[in-house]
């Protein structure tokens, strides 16, 4: 079954998901694949994102039986700050969009995928820009997601389909609108938190 809240209720799940007991805060550490005026090739680029990973059932959208061995599709909406540095630029969203999927029977099984916005670099907003990284594995790889539930541990080595393993910066959705090439290495937790707003 199809589940979609109105832009409020979005709004409203994820403001009070803050108060939930099951935060968790990760790190992505990627780099620079090819250079642009953003940074040069090499350069080491973090992401940091936070999300309830016991917040159960998806507060944006959902498809198909998230527990279940089909193919399944979640979204999840936080209202949580998206952080990514790389080459001495600061780049910050203050909304966060999980996206989970499971068993597409596809060139990619599983995925996870974090989208924030709008992006906010070095002090100049850009309504349209957007941070993120996406994760997928391979055809016939089903095991690295189990159901659309939100992963309490990122491993990027599981996540093997050819150039999915990629991170964006962007001021928009245009061809010209692309800062930055990278691919992600790896997501390691920094920090849990067990109780209050984090």
């Amino acid at each position: 079954m199809r589940k979609i809240f109105a832009p409020l209720a979005v709004a409203l799940l994820a403001m009070s998901t803050q108060a939930s007991a099951g935060w968790r805060t990760f790190v992505a550490h990627g780099h620079v694949t090819i250079a642009t005026p953003t940074a040069p090739s090499g350069a080491k680029v973090t992401i940091q994102f936070s999300y309830d990973a016991d917040i159960g059932e998806p507060n944006l959208a959902s498809h198909g039986d998230g527990k279940g061995s089909g193919y399944t599709t979640a979204a999840y909406g936080f209202a949580t700050e998206v952080t990514m540095k790389v080459n001495g630029h600061v780049m910050t969203a203050p909304n966060v969009r999980i996206d989970i999927l499971n068993n597409a029977g596809s060139n990619v099984e599983d995925a996870f995928s974090v989208y924030a916005y709008p992006m906010v670099m070095d002090g100049t907003t850009f309504p349209e820009g957007s941070i993120g990284f996406y994760l997928g594995s391979g055809p016939g790889n089903t095991k690295v997601l189990k159901s659309t539930a939100l992963p309490r541990k990122i491993k990027v080595e599981e996540f093997d389909s050819p150039g999915f393993q990629y991170g964006f910066a962007q001021t928009d959705g245009s061809s010209n609108g692309g800062l930055l090439n990278i691919v992600i290495d790896s997501v390691e937790e920094i920090d849990s938190h067990k109780g209050g707003k984090h």
